[in-house]
Formats: structure tokens, C-alpha cells, sequence
């Protein structure tokens, strides 16, 4: 039986309205299969096999708002993985892309470092709104089982970027 909850985002800002996405949940062999939460902390998962879906997956989740869409190995580095959209085909394959920004939400132990490290292959794809079900499989270089983490962000608005830059700025002439 497949069973869909829906996660509310808190508003970006006040006034500015809240982001939706549906995040799937299923039983899957008895266990209960879930994904990562929009604009939440790192969601841990790994893959058993080279080239076999994840444990976790496939991450099945509805968008009202452009969001980005992160995967960061965190434990062996030389790990790669890839994301597939089912209606979209291959989203990209984590790359050495050097030190990255920390990401606005959620700050795990594991995954935040990892991501910002350097050190570990990172994929980071821009969705705009609508469905997706996004398979991640890896190649195990680093050793099986592989682990990962994922993560789903709200791209703030252009409005809502410009009022944090404006807050800023009154922040910083206050203070003086």
C-alpha cells in the first residue's frame, strides 16, 4: 500500500507564503522507506550493491517551488552516485567539486561536514515544480555498502533574497 504524507515547510519569511512537498512513504520487505523532507536535516541512506537503487529510494515527493536537490558521500571517499528522475531520466553524477557553502537548513553531524568538506563527491541539481521519484545508485568504489546522505532545500525566492540582504544591511548599520 502505498501512503503519501505531506510535509509543510515553515514560511521563508513572514508574509511570503509556505512551501509544500509531498515526501513518499511505503512498506517495502516490512520496513518503512522514506526520503528526505523539504527543507530539513541531511537524510541518511546507502546502497548494498554497485549499480542497485538505494535501501531508502526511490524518493518520491511533489514540489509547489523550485528546490535544490543534494547527495553527499560522507564516509569512504571515491564513492560515486548518480540520480535518475523516472519521467526525467539521469539528473547528474556526484563530482569532486571542492569546498561548497554551508546549506541553509539543517546542520547533521555527518552529512553538513561532508557536504562543505571538499573531501567527498557531491551532486547538487536545481528541480523546479511538479513530481519527481529520484532513484540514487552508486558504483561502491569506496567499498560496499555505501553510504550517503541527501537533502532537499527550498531555492529562496529573488523577492525573498532581496530582504535578507536588506536585513543584513540593517543589521550591519546598527551595530556601527
Amino acid at each position: 500500500m502505498f501512503a503519501r504524507a505531506v510535509v509543510t515547510a515553515a514560511a521563508v519569511f513572514a508574509g511570503v507564503g509556505a512551501n509544500v512537498a509531498l515526501a513518499g512513504d511505503d512498506e517495502v520487505h516490512g520496513e518503512l522507506r522514506s526520503g528526505p523532507a523539504l527543507d530539513s536535516d541531511w537524510f541518511g541512506d546507502d546502497i548494498e550493491f554497485a549499480g542497485a537503487p538505494s535501501n531508502g529510494g526511490p524518493y518520491d515527493f511533489i514540489l509547489v517551488h523550485s528546490a535544490y536537490f543534494r547527495i553527499t558521500d560522507a564516509f569512504v571517499a571515491g564513492d560515486q552516485f548518480s540520480a535518475t528522475d523516472a519521467t526525467l531520466g539521469l539528473l547528474g553524477l556526484t563530482a569532486m567539486a571542492g569546498p561548497r557553502f554551508a546549506t541553509t537548513f539543517g546542520v547533521d553531524p555527518v552529512g553538513e561536514p561532508a557536504w562543505r568538506s571538499g573531501v567527498f563527491q557531491t551532486l547538487e541539481v536545481v528541480l523546479a515544480p511538479g513530481n519527481y521519484s529520484i532513484t540514487v545508485t552508486g558504483n561502491g568504489a569506496g567499498g560496499l555498502p555505501a553510504g550517503f546522505y541527501v537533502q532537499l532545500e527550498t531555492v529562496p525566492s529573488p523577492a525573498g533574497a532581496a530582504m535578507l540582504a536588506l536585513a543584513g544591511l540593517a543589521g550591519a548599520h546598527r551595530r556601527r
